[in-house]
Formats: C-alpha cells, structure tokens, sequence
C-alpha cells in the first residue's frame, strides 16, 4: 500500500524551522498560515506551528548499543536518493547526530543511516536502502 505521511511539530521559532526545511533539507515550501507553515519532505506532509515559549525538549533516550536518540522521525530513501543526501549536508557542513553508518551489514535489512538535529531539537533520521523492497524483510 502507498500511503503518505503527515505529521505535526510545534516550534518555538517558525522562520528557523523554515530555514531548516527548505534551506538546510531544500524541501518545498507548501500552505502558509499566520503561526504555521507545511513543508513537502520527500512527498510527505511537515505542519510546523508556533507554539511561542511554552516548547520543552523531548527527554532524552538513547538505544543501548548504538547510542542514536530513541525518540526521532525518519524518511526512508532509495540509496541514490541518500547518498545525494547525505553528500549535499556533508558539503553544506550540516552536522551530523550520527552516521552516517552502515547498520546490520549483510542482513537483509542492510540499510545507511544518518541522523541530524533540527532547531528545536527534533531528530531527524534518514535511512538508505539498496530496494525499498528490503525494509520490512526479516
């Protein structure tokens, strides 16, 4: 099934959250609202609103051997995609959170991995895959 995602973060600085997504990822600028914005993210729907001061950062819970953030948002991509990616940040000297790495090398869930942060401390994870077809193989 093809299906697209969406998802709602509050900010507390819209214009450095739309300075990140379409300066830092260059993903489009969609609808616009007074305290909101939505982004297309790789064909999936960001509503980002201003929350003013109130915004708390998310506890921090690390996975116990790969020490990458538990809580974290991903976008999966084929490898070609990534690597294009994953170049463009390095070249911009967007710094990496982790990765970007190789995780479960010659399983079939084989996959590369980078993770960056946003202004508000949300982070970001996006993963490459050989075949998209790989991803929920055992």
């Amino acid at each position: 099934m093809n299906a697209l995602f969406h998802i709602a973060l509050p900010t507390n600085n819209l214009e450095s959250m739309r300075r990140f997504f379409t300066g830092v990822l260059k993903a489009d600028l969609g609808r616009t609202g007074p305290g909101w914005l939505d982004v297309n993210l790789f064909g999936h729907q960001i509503t980002i609103q201003e929350v003013g001061n109130s915004l708390r950062p998310a506890s921090e819970h690390f996975h116990p051997s790969l020490g990458y953030p538990l809580r974290h948002f991903g976008i999966i991509l084929e490898m070609a995609v990534w690597n294009k990616l994953s170049g463009k940040l390095q070249e911009a000297g967007v710094p990496f959170s982790f990765g970007p790495e190789t995780l479960m090398p010659g399983d079939p869930g084989e996959q590369r991995v980078f993770m960056i942060t946003d202004p508000d401390q949300n982070v970001w994870e996006f993963k490459g895959f050989e075949s998209l077809d790989s991803v929920f193989k055992a």
